[in-house]
């Protein structure tokens, strides 16, 4: 029989450095408090929405596209979506790469706000 032994001690370091570096946990966590107060806000007006909302509108067209309440859940899921697979990429380009590992973590808490804009913007439209 063979045995196969494989040192984590590399990698529980490489890990414990991604979560220790305060640039990566501070937009971390911002990006999560951004996320949280989306889902919030969206919750806050659910009770004001009728069953067709508009959805989205430009200045040339005026409402676009019309549709289902609910279908509004999909900004702040796309968003949690984006944080994930942006600090995925980041986890694994931090050893390698430390500056595009802050790219990531800096343009998800850009991301974040761009959705809360655009959330607030859909809600704004329908009062």
């Amino acid at each position: 029989m063979f045995k196969i032994h494989i040192n984590n001690s590399m990698g529980r370091g490489f890990s414990d450095s991604f979560r220790q570096d305060n640039l990566i946990r501070l937009n971390l966590l911002f990006g999560l408090l951004l996320n949280v107060l989306l889902w919030f806000f969206i919750f806050s007006q659910i009770r004001n929405f009728f069953e067709m909302i508009p959805l989205h509108y430009n200045i040339y067209f005026g409402i676009d596209l019309l549709d289902y309440w609910y279908k509004i859940f999909r900004l702040p899921a796309l968003s949690l979506g984006f944080l994930i697979l942006n600090y995925s990429l980041a986890f694994l380009a931090y050893q390698q790469e430390k500056i595009l590992s802050y790219f990531l973590a800096g343009f998800t808490t850009f991301i974040q706000l761009i959705f809360i804009l655009s959330t607030f913007l859909v809600i704004w439209i329908n009062f």
